[in-house]
């Protein structure tokens, strides 16, 4: 049997290891390209220590090698003192393409942004639809398109 200690260090060594997910090759992926990590472009825009993520360690399953944050880092924090939610492409895993549990993510973040009535930021550097997921990945782009349109004033929905 585990002892509480041992799992809050595995927790915290799986905490650090997501971070960084795609390890020394992601880090110097970007550094390659002169690209900031999806972190400190979400540190660019909000306020200093107000960002709190949510879903670092959520990984795509039926896969053993899946990456944490499975290509997007979502969370909330304030600009100016007022809240907002704030998403991040990985461009590190799996070039920051859509999948399942991406989509899953981001879709709860959207819900929460609305749920609070706060505004929705959404850094993007993509290679757009995962290929691998196929069809999923589609149905996770119509699923976050349904909530971008759903907090769409109404003159943008009437149609022409």
């Amino acid at each position: 049997m585990e002892t509480t200690a041992a799992k809050l260090k595995l927790l915290q060594h799986s905490l650090e290891v997501a971070r960084e997910p795609a390890g020394a090759a992601g880090i110097a992926k970007r550094a390659a390209k002169g690209i900031p990590s999806p972190r400190e472009r979400i540190d660019m825009l909000l306020d200093p220590g107000s960002f709190v993520e949510i879903g670092a360690l959520m990984r795509q399953p039926g896969s053993r090698d899946a990456l944490y944050g499975d290509g997007v880092v979502t969370g909330h924090g304030t600009v100016d003192g007022r809240p907002v939610v704030v998403i991040a492409h990985d461009q590190t895993v799996f070039g920051g393409s859509v999948g399942e549990m991406f989509g899953r993510k981001v879709a709860a973040a959207m819900d929460f942004a609305a749920e609070i009535g706060c505004p929705f930021v959404a850094i993007n550097d993509s290679g757009g639809a995962r290929v691998q997921d196929a069809v999923t990945s589609l149905a996770w782009y119509a699923a976050m398109s349904r909530r971008q349109l759903g907090a769409c004033p109404g003159w943008c929905r009437r149609s022409r």
